[in-house]
């Protein structure tokens, strides 16, 4: 059985996950309203290149 501490963890845990998942969907929205349309592909396509490069070395290590 699960200790309490564990338990309290796990909470935080997903506390931090949907507090982040709220920030960047608050900066995005944001930034839709903000940026033109140019401006707005230019960074959804960084955001997009930034999140396929950032899952290569997770890809990378659980193959080995």
């Amino acid at each position: 059985m699960r200790s309490r501490t564990e338990s309290i963890q796990g909470a935080l845990s997903l506390l931090a996950v949907l507090g982040s998942s709220a920030l960047n969907y608050a900066f995005t929205l944001l930034l839709g309203r903000w940026l033109n349309l140019p401006d707005y592909a230019a960074f959804a396509a960084f955001t997009s290149l930034f999140m396929l490069t950032a899952a290569l070395p997770v890809a990378f290590q659980q193959a080995t």
